[in-house]
Order: C-alpha cells, then sequence, then structure tokens
C-alpha cells in the first residue's frame, strides 16, 4: 500500500484516481485503488474513502450474475459501513420520508427479528450515504441492474 502511495504521488492522487476511476464504472478498479489510502489516509477524510469503497462494492454486487459474489460483496459492503459506524448511532433524517423503513424497523424488532431490523437500518444509510456522495461529486445517480 505504501508502495502505491509512493508511486501514485501520495494518498489525495490515488484517492482522486480511484474517484476517476468510478466514474468511468471501473468499480473494481475503484474498490483496488481505495485499499492504498483507507490503510494511509495521510491528509484524507475517511468517509470520503470509505462511502467510495462501500459504492463501488454495492455496483459491483449489482453486476455480479452468481448469487455467491453478489453475497460477498454486500457482506463486504456492511462489514465496512459497521466498522465506520459502530460507534455513531443511527440518526434518521427528519427531512427524509423514512416513515415505511422506521415502520419496519420497528416491526422487525417486536418479532424479535434484530438482524433484519439492522438490515434496514444499514441499507437506508447505505442510500443516503451514496446521494450525499453523489450530490458531492455532481454526478447523476447509475441505474443499477
Amino acid at each position: 500500500a505504501q508502495n502505491l502511495i509512493r508511486l501514485g504521488g501520495g494518498s489525495k492522487r490515488v484517492f482522486e484516481a480511484s474517484e476517476a476511476a468510478y466514474l468511468e464504472q471501473k468499480y473494481q478498479w475503484s474498490l483496488e485503488l481505495t485499499e492504498a489510502p483507507s490503510l494511509y489516509p495521510e491528509d484524507l477524510n475517511m468517509s470520503e474513502i470509505i462511502q467510495l469503497q462501500v459504492l463501488s462494492l454495492q455496483n459491483l454486487a449489482s453486476l455480479q450474475t452468481s448469487t455467491n459474489g453478489r453475497n460477498w460483496y454486500l457482506r463486504k459492503a456492511l462489514k465496512i459501513q459497521e466498522l465506520s459506524y459502530s460507534h455513531q448511532p443511527y440518526v434518521c433524517d427528519e427531512n427524509n420520508n423514512d416513515d415505511l423503513n422506521e415502520y419496519r424497523t420497528r416491526h422487525l424488532e417486536e418479532l424479535g427479528d434484530r438482524r433484519s431490523a439492522a438490515q434496514v437500518r444499514c441499507n437506508n444509510s447505505a442510500y443516503q450515504m451514496k446521494q450525499q456522495y453523489d450530490n458531492r461529486i455532481k454526478i447523476r445517480p447509475l441505474k443499477l441492474i
């Protein structure tokens, strides 16, 4: 990872290259390039690196024909999100209409299905992260297959 950062001209340039790869829909390459800055972030914002990793993994999952491959990419994305949000409580955006997700979460928790309730929360936060990232780099949302 250190050699890749040195070769690329620093963490910031490697991260910019990974953003460019994402915009070109080269999700695997984008994911590879975000690994090095995530280990040695220097002056980068870790939340941006994590967002790009999660989005790349989700897009790779949408392109998979194998259910095992798709599951692996989605699990990896969830694991990265859990690590980044493990110390932050889930907070719903008041301006967003999340009534349905809130109802689903409460209903699943009442039934004792905490894993599915957590998954609804993660899916909702992943969607919000994707919207924030797309707005930040001003691209139109990708159409998932």
